[in-house]
């Protein structure tokens, strides 16, 4: 399911009772499932890309890369010819006086072993958005899927717009996450961008092709 924004306002957004299901049911079956089932969940800017796209070897990038799960997803489920995964893998709590936690270096060792089946298709970058932006020229990548640091989510959509020749999106687009809410739709309003959304709280722009 996609829909459309037509009226962004910050105070109306809610999760519908279909979204909340939805979310219920992927956390349950991932719980349950051992990790097996996500294969079949994907996320919206994923189905939107898979419906829309008409070219082979799509370069795209995911910001906040956590356990990997849907970086393996798109990799399944679209023609992705490169596939940059940023991610320092740093807790962000004060309460971890910046020091790693286990958990995090578990994630992080999952979404490597995860993903290593891919190869060449797969580049970690281990360092944070805001320092690699410019490493790529803009227009560069076909889509940038971000899910990283909610608190920074204006930084990475005003760094990495430029840098993505198709489709900006992300995750989280919902009222359990206003920070995300806030500066997806200040971004849209300011250009006067169409704001699309679908399944699992995703969000997404498009640029002209």
């Amino acid at each position: 399911m996609t829909y459309n924004f037509n009226l962004l306002d910050k105070q109306k957004i809610k999760l519908g009772y279909n979204e909340r299901m939805y979310r219920y049911i992927v956390n349950k079956v991932m719980r349950y499932g051992q990790g097996k089932a996500f294969y079949y969940f994907q996320r919206g800017m994923t189905l939107y890309i898979k419906e829309n796209n008409n070219k082979k070897g799509l370069i795209g990038c995911e910001i906040g890369v956590h356990r990997g799960v849907n970086s393996e997803v798109m990799l399944k489920s679209l023609p992705i010819k490169k596939l940059y995964c940023i991610d320092p893998y740093t807790d962000f709590s004060e309460e971890t006086n910046n020091k790693i936690s286990h958990k995090t270096i578990h994630f992080k060792n999952e979404a490597v072993k995860r993903l290593s089946k891919y190869g060449d298709k797969v580049k970690f970058i281990f360092k944070p958005s805001e320092d690699v932006y410019n490493n790529f020229e803009d227009n560069y990548f076909n889509f940038v899927y971000i899910d990283g640091n909610h608190d920074l989510i204006d930084v990475d959509i005003k760094n990495y717009y430029p840098k993505t020749k198709w489709i900006l999106g992300g995750h989280d687009f919902h009222s359990s996450k206003l920070n995300v809410v806030n500066g997806v739709i200040d971004f849209s309003n300011k250009y006067n961008f169409k704001l699309f959304g679908g399944r699992d709280g995703d969000w997404w722009i498009v640029k002209e092709k």
